[in-house]
């Protein structure tokens, strides 16, 4: 099947797309790899599956709204929860300080009653209150300072690593279950598959009354893979610690129509964390159970992450260059865009310039009558959101709602009224070529080569730029109609 040849218009420029190459013929992904830490990663195939929970599955919250999910792109994920010792090499090559240990106030950690104690400084990845081994899942690490550990990691090995999204990280834990663990439904079963709340805290600690009554032997973190793995061979799914995922966390944001590979809100306070920790109750420890947290002030010394490894995209002897041609005013940022190819791990592709339009076919206009050097008198007016046409996702949406974050006026987006446009729409569209060009979600690969542009915003992007493209009929992704 070849992909189809696309004229391509985001928001705010013409990008014309000629793809000349067939359907990649990339071989098949290994089973399990181990990385430059001896991380042990899994493959994790694309598909579909239920998120969220049943109305009759007990301790589920009316947020866990069930919805269809479709993965199509594979990946890697860490088959354990990233380690101390892990953690100790990152922080060693790179003098890395905590969010906690830079600005003094530190994490929560245990007394020697066994009870949690507010953040202090003594408490901090390198002691939580609790004795641990290089084997034991690092905790008391910020969101911030787990996205910190995927950037080292990436640069360290010229690829793409990150955390999970919410529904990458759910549909992994799950592997194919539909029920409330991934044993089954009884919580007994936990004791088994993951570390929670259970007897042996309790015998240790009287005042500790929640948790299952069987044993799962370990009172505080269990060293990784101490407990059965699922069907896709990933530990400690259930219990240990709280994983933090790269998602915001909105409560009741979850939407009852299908979800093709979603990123979550495009903005909040909090960030996801899935799979609960050594001192959570049952409810907490289900599949569908999530709760959301500070990314930088929050620091739980039950709680840490794990990585997601994005698999290079493969070109083989046989399979043409991808080209792209553009001309005009709007024009891709080359260094930029070469700049996100290297940080995803990936050799350029080759352009070539030019301003031959080669399909006809409709695409994606945001500024549809405002182009074609027509000025705009209306910039500020919300009735253009209603001038968008065939769109549910672009940036105006989100300035009009006063969501884009350092952005009050629509005129804002352009430099002047032809328009062209300006440093946020000169970077969406290079994440828009990106997502055509490998047909991959460019989250977290936070290039922007000026410092005006906060990594917020770039994430908006990001999000944008996959919703677009992804869904965009002649993008090769999204079925024609």
């Amino acid at each position: 099947m070849q992909t189809p040849i696309l004229r391509f218009l985001p928001a705010f420029s013409f990008i014309f797309w000629l793809a000349l190459n067939a359907t990649s013929q990339t071989a098949l992904s290994p089973k399990e790899i181990k990385n430059s830490l001896g991380m042990k990663l899994v493959y994790i195939p694309p598909g579909k599956f239920t998120m969220g929970s049943q109305e009759t599955e007990p301790g589920r919250e009316a947020q866990e709204t069930p919805h269809e999910v479709e993965l199509t792109r594979g990946f890697y994920m860490g088959a354990y929860e990233a380690t101390v010792g892990q953690f100790k090499q990152f922080v060693t090559a790179t003098n890395f300080r905590t969010d906690g240990e830079r600005d003094g106030k530190g994490a929560y950690g245990i007394d020697a009653d066994g009870k949690i104690k507010d953040m202090k400084p003594e408490f901090t990845w390198m002691n939580p209150g609790f004795e641990q081994t290089d084997q034991h899942p690092v905790v008391n690490v910020s969101w911030t300072d787990a996205k910190a550990f995927c950037r080292w990691l990436c640069e360290k090995e010229k690829k793409t690593y990150r955390m999970a999204t919410e529904a990458e990280w759910e549909y992994a834990c799950r592997a194919g279950t539909k029920t409330a663990y991934v044993h089954g439904d009884d919580p007994e079963g936990l004791a088994t598959v993951g570390n929670g709340a259970e007897a042996t805290a309790r015998a240790k600690y009287p005042g500790w009354s929640i948790g299952i009554k069987a044993k799962d032997g370990y009172v505080f973190t269990a060293p990784v893979g101490q407990f059965k793995a699922n069907a896709f061979g990933l530990h400690d799914m259930h219990g240990n610690v709280w994983e933090w995922c790269e998602d915001w966390y909105v409560p009741n944001s979850y939407p009852k129509e299908k979800q093709v590979d979603p990123t979550g809100p495009a903005t909040g306070k909090a960030k996801v964390q899935r799979g609960g920790g050594w001192s959570s109750d049952a409810k907490r420890l289900r599949s569908a159970a999530r709760i959301g947290r500070d990314p930088v002030a929050y620091r739980g010394c039950y709680q840490g992450f794990r990585v997601v490894l994005e698999p290079a995209a493969k070109q083989s002897a046989k399979e043409p260059l991808r080209v792209q041609t553009q001309g005009n005013s709007w024009s891709y940022n080359g260094a930029r865009l070469r700049a996100i190819e290297k940080t995803a791990g990936l050799a350029e592709s080759v352009y070539y310039a030019g301003s031959e339009v080669i399909n006809g076919k409709p695409g994606p206009v945001y500024l549809r009558g405002c182009l074609n050097g027509k000025k705009m008198p209306a910039r500020e007016s919300t009735t253009l959101k209603s001038r968008l046409e065939e769109k549910k996702i672009d940036v105006f949406t989100y300035v009009v709602e006063g969501k884009f974050p350092g952005v009050t006026k629509q005129s804002e987006l352009f430099n002047d009224d032809m328009p062209h446009q300006g440093r946020l729409g000169s970077l969406l569209q290079d994440y828009c070529i990106f997502v055509a060009l490998y047909q991959r979600s460019p989250a977290g690969l936070n290039v922007t080569l000026d410092k005006t542009i906060t990594d917020e915003q770039a994430a908006i992007l990001q999000k944008i730029a996959w919703e677009t493209v992804s869904k965009y009929p002649y993008g090769g992704m999204a079925s024609s109609k």
